[in-house]
């Protein structure tokens, strides 16, 4: 196989001193770029300001952002930004024992990622790129992923050592090859009948851990690596180590294909090692070799859908627009699933906090009567949105005017079919 250089650029700090240490650049890795769409953050907590267990909440409002309580309403934290800033919070993270805010920002049309220390407001790390995922690493504690779109690089945020200088790292690493454990093969478990589909909600077929290449339970990166000639391959670095696990030059022949998109690491086959899941309808093994899982196939996702312990690919069926499934099981019925367990969702409302109105979605799989009630903290009914009977399928409900109701922590809930589901909203005036 082709070897695919990647160099490692001077380790460059530009941290602004504080009681707790410096924040800057720990290491830097040139000519990539995400393979992901998103990263996942993997700290527990990130958004819980006071450590007290229950998430903050955060909104911007003429250039402040701040952070309140949702259970006692009172306010944790406020920072100010430019009134024309966009701000985006991405979690407090302790570096040393001071806590730290992690923000995106887009100033004069420029992403800027910046660290405030929270105890005294002042930035401790501010710098081009955007942040891109949260990771815990072994002996040093937390660090923030960056991408720098103009420089085409990653960059690893933390705590650095004031006192030593930056260093230079250059690595031609190592082809990492596995041996191929038999041929790759799926068969079809489920493909819908006409008029009936299988849900696929890109939010609960999210399985946690499908960027954890090495199975260590850290979740890796994967880049796309470039050279002179544009993205040329794949490499996957340890989210505990920051080293390269896996290096895959791709073909020309699927090069096209591959760009479209990745969906993560899955054992779908059973031969204990993961496979890479690219594309419109290709299974990449650890060797290199390139699979394709189906013909006329378009890859959605990929969870365990029937509860087998393998991960199944959910895909749609380009000919005739069904969602199918394949998988190492024998093909399975429509009775093995319980659609309304899928179907059956109560999504976040839009937006959140808010004033004085409010969108609620979601999904019924079966006709019934149906009921979307607001209550406050004590649990006393402040507010009837649906009360009669709804048809199967995806539904929208607006609160047009909450005008009435007192600043506070709100519950909504549905009920239909004898299921329930509660979520918990935030009214702000």
């Amino acid at each position: 196989m082709k070897r695919i250089a990647i160099i490692v650029l001077s380790v460059l700090v530009f941290a602004v001193t504080t009681f707790a240490g410096e924040i800057g650049v720990i290491r830097e890795f040139s000519q990539l770029r995400p393979a992901l769409n998103r990263i996942k953050i993997e700290i527990e907590g990130l958004y819980d300001f006071n450590r007290d267990g229950v998430r903050d909440i955060s909104v911007v409002r003429n250039g402040i952002l701040y952070v309140y309580d949702p259970v006692s309403q009172m306010l944790l934290w406020q920072f100010e930004t430019g009134p024309n800033d966009s701000v985006f919070l991405r979690g407090f993270v302790p570096f040393g024992d001071i806590t730290y805010s992690i923000l995106s920002m887009e100033v004069e049309d420029t992403d800027e990622v910046r660290i405030i220390n929270t105890a005294n407001n002042m930035t401790a790390y501010n710098d081009a790129g955007r942040v891109v995922g949260i990771l815990q690493l072994p002996g040093r504690g937390p660090v923030v992923l960056s991408y720098v779109e103009q420089d085409n690089i990653y960059r690893v945020i933390g705590e650095v050592n004031g006192n030593s200088s930056a260093s230079t790292v250059s690595n031609d690493f190592q082809q990492r090859v596995f041996d191929r454990l038999g041929d790759y093969r799926l068969d079809l478990k489920f493909q819908a009948d006409p008029g009936l589909r299988l849900a696929y909600d890109p939010d609960l077929f999210d399985p946690r851990g499908d960027t954890d290449l090495d199975g260590d339970g850290h979740l890796d990166i994967p880049m796309l690596a470039a050279d002179s000639s544009g993205v040329s391959g794949m490499v996957v670095r340890g989210g505990d180590s920051l080293e390269v696990l896996w290096q895959f030059p791709f073909p020309e022949e699927h090069k096209a294909n591959i760009l479209k998109g990745f969906h993560g690491f899955v054992d779908a086959n059973g031969d204990g090692e993961k496979e890479a899941i690219l594309g419109d309808n290709l299974a990449v093994t650890l060797d290199g070799t390139v699979h394709t899982i189906a013909e006329n196939f378009q890859i959605l996702d990929v969870n365990d859908v029937d509860s087998d312990s393998l991960e199944d690919i959910i895909g749609l069926n380009t000919v005739d627009s069904t969602i199918v499934v394949y998988g190492l099981a024998n093909p399975t019925s429509v009775s093995d699933y319980d659609p309304a367990e899928i179907h059956f969702r109560l999504f976040q409302n839009y937006p959140n906090p808010f004033n004085p109105s409010t969108s609620i979605s979601f999904t019924l799989q079966i006709s019934g009567f149906t009921s979307l009630k607001i209550y406050d903290v004590l649990g006393r009914e402040v507010a009837t949105l649906v009360n009669e009977n709804l048809e199967a399928g995806v539904h929208h409900q607006r609160m047009l005017d909450a005008s009435k109701l007192s600043s506070g922590v709100y519950y909504y809930a549905l009920q239909s079919g004898g299921k329930r589901e509660i979520k918990k909203m935030l009214m702000v005036k």
